[in-house]
């Protein structure tokens, strides 16, 4: 399973970071510095996990279909993907901001009805919460509620992968890469401009050769087990005695 995002790097003449995570590891496998985030950077960034032997079963990301579009071509077989429910629900929220002030606490209501139902953790408690919504929906009328109805009903599909395949033990959203997008943001926060491509380059290539040798220490559940040991050692690698500024 991977848990798949960008990363906007106006420091390195406004290329984007594609990069993604193993759910079950943190290992943070392949990156690539691209153009943009269309089906071509996300073939050239395929290709390279390909190139490792990566077998790539999932994806979890947010609504950009491209990608998966691009990884079932490399791949040349059907990827499961799981729309991160919580760039789902920023999505819904972006409509419910546009709504007319005098519809405002109605559509704000949907919005966390249909934020609600993505969100359920079980086949059982899902269909409950859609069952409500479903005897519901009458109420919503204007333009905006419509709007965001048909988008909750085009992606509904996609936002419940983690519900039809439990033996993949999906997760709902990206948050383990996004938590390493911050991490990253940190970084460059405290450095000037990158005065070359080949120095961003090498630069990334440190900063990721660090995180997979760096052990987790804060962990929570059900992540705990993973305190004490890099993503590479979670990963099956013997890292002893590897010294990865030598790589």
């Amino acid at each position: 399973m991977f848990g798949y995002q960008s990363k906007d790097l106006k420091r390195i003449h406004n290329q984007t970071l594609l990069w993604g995570a193993d759910f079950g590891t943190g290992d943070l496998p392949a990156h690539l510095l691209a153009d943009g985030e269309g089906k071509v950077d996300g073939v050239l960034y395929f290709e390279r996990l390909k190139e490792i032997n990566y077998p790539l079963k999932a994806i979890v990301s947010d609504g950009n279909r491209s990608l998966l579009r691009a990884a079932e071509l490399v791949y040349g077989k059907p990827i499961i993907w799981q729309h991160c429910t919580r760039h789902f629900a920023e999505s819904l929220r972006r409509l419910a901001r546009e709504e007319e002030p005098k519809h405002e606490m109605q559509t704000n209501a949907l919005c966390k009805q249909l934020c609600f139902v993505v969100q359920q953790k079980s086949h059982k408690a899902f269909h409950a919460a859609l069952v409500i919504f479903v005897d519901q929906k009458h109420r919503y009328r204007t333009d905006k509620q419509l709007e965001m109805i048909k988008h909750f009903w085009k992606n509904l599909g996609s936002l419940v992968q983690h519900l039809e395949h439990p033996e993949l033990e999906l997760p709902m959203t990206n948050n383990m890469i996004e938590n390493y997008n911050r991490q990253l943001k940190l970084r460059l926060n405290s450095l000037g401009q990158f005065h070359s491509h080949q120095n961003a380059t090498n630069y990334l290539k440190l900063w990721n050769l660090y995180r997979r040798f760096t052990p987790f220490t804060d962990c929570k559940k059900p992540n705990k087990h993973r305190n004490g040991k890099s993503p590479l050692q979670l990963a099956g690698v013997n890292t002893y005695k590897i010294d990865y500024l030598k790589l």
